[in-house]
């Protein structure tokens, strides 16, 4: 295994503690933009929080499209479905209205944050700060209506 595979492992695991909140720019389903705080939703819903590596990229694009096909599935447990890259919310929003067969998302029905930054990927132990991108790996955290990290799953990019 390469060595971004071990740094995407290695980092301190979140089960059972505290999910780290962000604030951040996001493009939201209607195609506005707002501010999301991971705290927004303490107390009220739980949340599904995934990272991909970038817009416009087929493999994000499909998992993207995915979670938002099955978004009636979540409401009715009572969940948000929060998507974060290290992406502009402008690009979220490009890539949201391209149509599939061009390579787009078109209207997901979740927010797609922006981590510019890397503030928030950091945070999550999800960045690849050995590659000249510096991109996030696929990974999936479901947090519960307390905050606290219940589940993880990270992928290297190649998988």
């Amino acid at each position: 295994f390469g060595s971004s595979l071990a740094f995407c492992i290695a980092g301190a695991m979140l089960i059972g503690r505290e999910a780290p909140d962000f604030r951040a720019p996001a493009c939201m389903p209607d195609d506005s933009f707002a501010d999301l705080a991971l705290s927004d939703y303490r107390g009220k819903k739980y949340v599904i929080l995934y990272f991909y590596a970038l817009d416009f990229t087929y493999v994000e694009a499909s998992e993207i499209v995915a979670f938002s096909d099955r978004q009636p599935e979540f409401e009715k447990k009572d969940c948000q479905v929060l998507g974060v890259s290290v992406d502009s919310h402008h690009a979220h929003r490009a890539w949201r209205n391209m149509p599939k067969g061009n390579g787009g998302i078109e209207k997901v029905h979740h927010p797609l944050i922006s981590d510019l930054g890397k503030e928030i990927s950091r945070a999550y132990d999800v960045l690849f700060e050995d590659t000249h991108q510096q991109v996030a790996c696929r990974g999936v955290f479901l947090i519960d209506k307390n905050g606290v990290v219940q589940c993880e799953v990270r992928n290297n990019l190649a998988l």
